[in-house]
């Protein structure tokens, strides 16, 4: 009987970043590693969808999952998104991620088969052949429910690998609950999307989350609410909240939010987003830099400092 995966806290997601000529840049993405380590977090998860994984070449994906093992102490554990609809190719991804010694992979269920469940068990069944040491699936559908829990069930009765789950639904809440009932809360579950929510997910039972950024503040709330000072950390929460509530309208204003806090943090070098599909306005620009001094108010009073200084 499989026990449950331990893997709790802050799993923190590195956007990644691009220079002037819109390559990656592998200098902003080691600063931004190093942050994350600094901030206390207890995983990565490189690259997925906050970090524009769709607009990457399969060499740059390659680049980033070669630099993040290498930086990133073994106590923190690299999750390696391995995410394709084709399942040859995501085999071929995690067969990449476990050469290179990453503690496990996260792979999205491709939305054509989300609820044809023999379609599911063999589209994980074949990925699997990779061996990964640990299968994180991204149930994953923006305003929809996702997969359903009797297939997820399913999946870890039958797939050895399968030990957490990343829930990006609508509702998440009420999934969240399903899921950790229905399998005797031995399937770790987090949370991504649905950040908005955190003190909800932790009630439940949520035992991770997943962000694109202000890992700071997010750290020290899980933190208190794991010691059981769950008032301090919906106090806390309640200062972030409307920084995340105004970044989580679409994904794309999320990453070039997360990235113009990098560039005021001098983590990154430019705030550049790879073909993104919603730019932003004059309108987006004012609200966020006015979030962004709030975020570096929040960031300075729990001691953050710029990489690299005392």
């Amino acid at each position: 009987m499989k026990e449950l995966y331990p893997l709790f806290g802050v799993v923190a997601i590195p956007q990644t970043p691009f220079d002037e000529d819109g390559r990656v840049d592998m200098e902003s993405l080691a600063r931004s590693l190093e942050d994350r380590i600094n901030a206390g977090v207890s995983g990565m998860l490189v690259p997925v969808v906050a970090s524009e994984v769709s607009r990457l070449t399969t060499a740059e994906r390659h680049a980033i999952v070669r630099a993040t093992v290498a930086q990133v102490p073994r106590s923190i554990p690299v999750i390696v998104g391995c995410s394709s609809e084709d399942p040859r190719e995501a085999r071929a991804m995690a067969e990449f991620a476990v050469s290179e010694g990453a503690a496990g992979v996260l792979v999205q269920v491709p939305f054509p088969i989300i609820r044809d469940e023999p379609a599911v068990l063999d589209f994980f069944g074949a990925v699997c052949e990779a061996d990964p040491p640990m299968l994180m699936i991204q149930d994953l559908e923006w305003g929809a429910p996702g997969l359903p829990v009797d297939t997820i069930v399913r999946l870890f009765e039958e797939v050895d690998a399968f030990r957490c789950i990343k829930v990006e639904t609508v509702p998440a809440g009420s999934k969240y609950t399903a899921i950790l009932e229905a399998t005797g809360h031995r399937l770790n579950v987090s949370g991504g999307w649905a950040i908005p929510q955190l003190i909800e997910a932790l009630d439940r039972g949520v035992h991770a989350i997943m962000p694109g950024g202000l890992h700071w503040p997010l750290v020290e709330i899980m933190r208190r609410y794991a010691a059981g000072e769950r008032d301090s950390a919906r106090a806390l929460f309640d200062r972030l909240l409307p920084i995340l509530g105004w970044q989580n309208q679409h994904i794309d204003i999320s990453n070039q939010f997360l990235k113009l806090l990098a560039v005021r943090q001098g983590i990154y070098r430019t705030a550049r987003l790879r073909d993104p599909g919603l730019p932003y306005d004059a309108y987006h620009h004012r609200i966020a830099a006015e979030l962004i001094e709030d975020a570096i108010v929040l960031h300075e009073e729990l001691g953050w400092r710029p990489v690299g200084q005392p």
